[in-house]
């Protein structure tokens, strides 16, 4: 019997969908506030991790009644490699913001939305680079700013009362700062850094990166050795970050933020 061609085509594009649906793997892990690994018992989040290949896929986030916090895709999970549109919601289900991700950079228009749904933010990158015009709005829809970037440099700015007045310029974006500022970062972390005898003895040298959040109120939390060196010396960043007084925090268009800051922290013999 001879079978249609285009019966043919559906069932190949049938057992196309259900090999490609057969072999996505879906796991699941519970985080704490801090987004550390622990047991569903005392989880604040879950994340589901859809693979798509080998190490691509999306990775959504949820609060632990099932509400959806955030959905990013990825061109490579295990580098946290973002390719793709990356969204978060509040605990409403309302969207908070969505960016656009090109192979690890923001690459597009980007949005940030008040509670009730009205942009707070629009913008463009280009390669991780503020790009064209940046506009912040009131919750009553006038402007707060318009800026004017070039490959990530303000050519442009002006800044406006709630009632359409001009007002003095602020950044739209500042980094959290230890407080004396990087100088002060450095001479702080070599007075209190100690370089463990052990490893002293055992000639153990090396640069350990790592990561931690300043919070909206400056406060250290959540950190993480994102690549170590030894454990007696990653034991020690530990120590140390976790001494740290508190920052001045980040701003985003005037409202203080929590970030993550990352840092090379070195011990060297010589």
């Amino acid at each position: 019997m001879k079978i249609p061609g285009n019966f043919l085509v559906f069932l190949i594009t049938f057992f196309s969908i259900f090999t490609s649906y057969s072999q996505l793997s879906v796991t699941k892990q519970f985080f704490t506030k801090n987004w550390r690994y622990c047991d569903s018992s005392v989880a604040i989040y879950y994340a589901i991790t859809e693979l798509e290949s080998e190490d691509a896929g999306v990775v959504s986030t949820f609060y632990m009644d099932g509400i959806l916090k955030s959905r990013v895709s990825y061109s490579c999970i295990s580098k946290k490699t973002e390719n793709g549109i990356f969204q978060s919601f509040g605990k409403e289900g309302n969207i908070l913001s969505q960016f656009t991700y090109l192979e690890g950079k923001k690459n597009g228009a980007f949005f940030y939305y008040f509670d009730t749904g009205e942009i707070k933010i629009q913008g463009k990158y280009a390669a991780d680079s503020l790009q064209d015009s940046l506009c912040s709005y009131y919750k009553n829809g006038a402007y707060r700013r318009k800026d004017f970037y070039s490959s990530g440099k303000l050519k442009d700015g002006k800044c406006f009362t709630a009632s359409g007045l001009d007002t003095a310029y602020f950044a739209y974006d500042m980094d959290a700062e230890f407080p004396d500022g990087m100088q002060g970062m450095v001479r702080w972390i070599q007075t209190n850094l100690q370089y463990p005898q052990d490893a002293i003895d055992e000639n153990i040298q090396g640069r350990v990166y790592v990561s931690f959040i300043v919070d909206e109120k400056g406060v250290v939390s959540d950190i993480q050795i994102e690549r170590g060196v030894a454990s007696i010396l990653d034991k020690e960043v530990m120590r140390l970050i976790g001494q740290m007084p508190d920052w001045k925090p980040g701003e985003l268009d005037g409202f203080k933020v929590s970030s993550r800051m990352r840092l090379p922290i070195n011990f060297n013999l010589n």
